[in-house]
């Protein structure tokens, strides 16, 4: 979508790029080598698993959005912008007992795991520029990027609660300003 300003000379271009992955999935999550020590008297038992196994109900959405700018011939601003939200909740732990058995019920027995897997990944990642030609050949970039990323142990997800604490995690922000002269012999 293009739009003239009123002079004529400003321009906006537009171009949302929904890339809404959005999945809830059941699958067999792999936890490889966990180690689970019991300690009762003075003896420890130290069992290690190869393969427990889990349902997994995960959540991921995206979107991607890109604005251009244009305010005069020489002054323009672009804007791209992507906020990422993944939330994940493990459950109905099963450790293997024998691989190998005909009958799914003596593959695999129920397991209690001690821990917390479940998972909420927020990230949102958005770079600007300005560019300012101020003499023919002669350009000016000002740029400004900034990353948040947080993650969390719960797992379950929601639209709005989830989006809104994207824009509350820490920043981490980088200015760059490039100035590029051309000389006139």
């Amino acid at each position: 979508m293009a739009v003239k300003g009123s002079n004529g000379a400003g321009a906006l271009d537009t171009r949302l790029l929904r890339e809404e992955a959005t999945s809830i999935t059941d699958t067999v999550a792999r936890i490889v080598r966990i180690t689970d020590q019991v300690s009762q008297g003075a003896d420890t038992q130290v069992r290690s698993l190869d393969d427990a196994l889990s349902g997994l109900n995960q959540m991921t959405t995206s979107m991607t959005a890109r604005v251009n700018y244009t305010l005069s011939p020489n002054l323009s601003v672009q804007v791209y912008a992507q906020p990422f939200v993944s939330a994940g909740d493990y459950d109905n732990f099963h450790e293997q007992i024998n691989g190998r058995a005909i009958r799914y019920d003596n593959r695999y027995a129920p397991f209690a795991y001690g821990g917390n897997p479940d998972f909420r990944f927020l990230s949102f990642r958005t770079t600007n520029v300005m560019r300012w030609e101020f003499r023919p050949g002669s350009t000016m970039f000002v740029v400004w990027q900034q990353g948040r990323e947080q993650f969390l142990p719960n797992g379950t997800f929601s639209f709005g609660r989830d989006y809104s604490d994207v824009f509350s995690t820490p920043s981490t922000n980088t200015l760059l300003v490039k100035l590029a002269y051309w000389l006139n012999p």
